[in-house]
C-alpha cells in the first residue's frame, strides 16, 4: 500500500505502523503540559484526531485553584474554541474563517501523530533529501505538509503553513528534573545520568502573597523609590533564621519578604488611588512536617503581614483582599 509513495514517506510509514495494524482512520490521544491562559498553566487533555475530516480535543487546566474546561473542534470546515471557568462561566469563545483556517494548518500538521490516517493525503516528495509533502483537502482549502523522515524512519520535522517545526534539539524551560525524567523517554538516558538527575535536590522553598490594597502603603520614601524590588530583612543572621525553620519542614514565623507594587507602574491593574502588591514568602518548604497547605495557608498569610506591619505599620487596614500562593500551588498551578 506504501510501495507508490516517495521513500521518505515509505521509511516513516513503515516505522511507524506495525505489521498488521488496521489502517483507522481517527487517533485517540491523552496528553498533558502546559498551555497560555493569561500565564503558563498545567493542563490534562484528550484528542480525537480524523485527518482530514476534523479533530476535538477537550482539556481541563486551573485557574487561582478552580477548573477551567475548554476545547478546540473542527469539523465540516468549521471550527470552534470555547473555554469556561467550572464548566459554566464563559472565559473565551472564538470561532469564524480565521480561526477555521488555522484548525486546518494543526490538523494537517498532525498527521504524524496519526499515521494510519496517511491515506486522506496525496503524497509527492520533497525538495530536500528526506522530505515529503503531503497535500490535504480540507474545508476547501488545500493544505501543504512537509515531513522530514529520519535514517530510522523517526519524524525529525514537520513544515506546515510555512512555518518548520524542527526536533533534532528542543530546549526545554522546566526544571532539571522535569526536563529529564518526564519530558524525555528514559532509553534516552544513560542509567548513570538518570540517576544523578533522579537524587537531584530541587525542592522549592518559596510562597507567594498577593494583596489589593486601598492605597499606596508609607514606606517613608517618595514613590518613585518604591517602583523596584522592595526586600524586607534585617540581616543575614534574620535571612539565616527564617531558612532554619524550612530545613525543618516548617515556613518561618519571622520570614524574610521580597515584594514589588506593579500598579505603580501600571494603573490598570487597580482602581485609581489603588494599588496591588506581588510578595514572595523566604522560606516556605513544600512539605511540611506537622501540618499541611491547606490548614497553614492562613497562618502563612499572617506571619507575612505580621513582617510587614512591623516594617510598614498600618498596612494590615489597607488590605482588602489577599490570595496566597502556597508551594504546592506553585508547582501544581504554574
Amino acid at each position: 500500500m506504501v510501495e507508490d509513495l516517495p521513500e521518505p514517506a515509505r521509511r516513516w510509514l513503515r516505522h511507524a505502523i506495525a505489521p498488521g495494524t488496521p489502517l483507522a482512520a481517527a487517533t485517540a490521544l491523552t496528553m498533558h503540559g502546559t498551555i497560555l491562559l493569561g500565564t503558563w498553566r498545567r493542563f490534562t487533555a484528550t484528542q480525537v484526531l480524523a485527518p482530514p475530516d476534523g479533530y476535538i480535543w477537550a482539556a481541563t487546566a486551573c485557574f487561582l485553584g478552580l477548573p477551567v474546561v475548554g476545547y478546540d473542534r473542527m469539523s465540516s470546515g468549521t471550527a470552534t474554541m470555547r473555554w469556561r471557568l467550572l464548566d459554566m462561566i464563559p472565559v473565551m469563545n472564538a470561532e469564524g474563517p480565521e480561526i477555521a483556517r488555522s484548525a486546518a494548518g494543526r490538523l494537517a500538521a498532525e498527521v504524524v501523530l496519526a499515521p494510519t490516517a496517511f491515506r486522506g493525503a496525496t503524497w509527492t516528495a520533497g525538495s530536500l533529501p528526506d522530505t515529503a509533502v503531503g497535500l490535504w483537502h480540507i474545508g476547501g482549502d488545500e493544505q501543504r505538509v512537509e515531513v522530514r523522515v529520519g535514517v530510522d524512519g523517526t519524524v525529525r520535522g514537520v513544515k506546515a503553513a510555512g512555518r518548520t517545526i524542527e526536533a533534532d534539539v528542543v530546549l526545554s524551560s522546566a526544571d532539571p528534573k522535569t526536563t529529564f525524567l518526564r519530558l524525555i523517554e528514559p532509553p534516552e538516558l544513560s542509567p548513570d545520568f538518570a540517576g544523578k538527575i533522579q537524587n537531584y535536590r530541587a525542592n522549592g522553598t518559596v510562597a507567594k502573597v498577593n494583596l489589593a490594597l486601598s492605597s499606596l502603603p508609607d514606606f517613608g520614601c517618595a514613590p518613585e523609590a518604591l517602583t523596584g524590588r522592595i526586600q524586607i530583612g534585617a540581616s543575614l543572621d534574620y535571612l539565616e533564621r527564617a531558612f532554619d525553620h524550612a530545613k525543618y519542614g516548617e515556613f518561618s514565623a519571622h520570614p524574610w519578604l521580597e515584594l514589588t507594587i506593579p500598579s505603580l507602574l501600571d494603573d490598570s491593574l487597580a482602581p485609581a488611588g489603588s494599588h496591588v502588591a506581588s510578595v514572595y514568602v523566604h522560606y516556605a518548604p513544600r512539605v511540611l512536617r506537622s501540618a499541611d497547605w491547606t490548614s497553614a495557608r492562613d497562618s502563612l498569610l499572617d506571619a507575612a503581614l505580621r513582617v510587614l506591619e512591623d516594617a510598614v505599620p498600618g498596612i494590615r487596614q489597607q488590605v482588602i483582599a489577599a490570595q496566597v500562593i502556597t508551594p504546592h500551588d506553585l508547582e501544581r498551578e504554574y
